[in-house]
């Protein structure tokens, strides 16, 4: 039995045969009837549509819908849930049930958890905290080191 290569076979493929590719997730249909494939930061799942850096962490239990983009080193905790055409950037942190959804916007170090949403065109900017059930609407902007519940 000849256990040697044969280096001739070996010399002869392309060089991308041997460089290894990442696996294609199927994506799967969400509870809202969406297609979403799982994060690779954190394993929550992320909408087809959504744009989600790979720099993000999505907990596993975390939600990104729709048209919604989330960018920076933002972490999206329990259940928390991003969506619509919201947008999350720079070091935000949505845990405990929080959500973004609408137009809103939320950049800097915003922290939004236990049930807080920000939703219509809201922009919070800077060191923004929102919690207890507290809800930021329409075309309000908060900006600065502020907290609201």
């Amino acid at each position: 039995m000849d256990t040697a290569l044969n280096v001739t076979t070996l010399a002869s493929r392309r060089r991308n045969d041997f460089v290894a590719s990442k696996p294609r997730i199927k994506p799967v249909i969400g509870p809202d009837g969406a297609l979403y494939r799982p994060h690779p930061n954190g394993g929550g799942l992320v909408a087809t549509t959504a744009r989600v850096e790979a720099s993000v962490f999505v907990g596993p239990h975390a939600l990104v819908q729709g048209n919604a983009e989330v960018s920076g080193s933002s972490r999206l905790l329990d259940r928390a849930i991003v969506s619509g055409n919201a947008t999350v950037s720079g070091r935000c942190t949505l845990r405990h049930d929080a959500r973004i959804e609408g137009n809103a916007r939320i950049d800097g170090g915003v922290v939004l958890m236990n049930h807080a949403i920000v939703t219509g065109r809201a922009i919070l900017l800077g060191k923004v905290r929102v919690e207890y059930y507290a809800v930021i609407d329409r075309r309000c902007r908060i900006e600065g080191d502020l907290l609201v519940s």
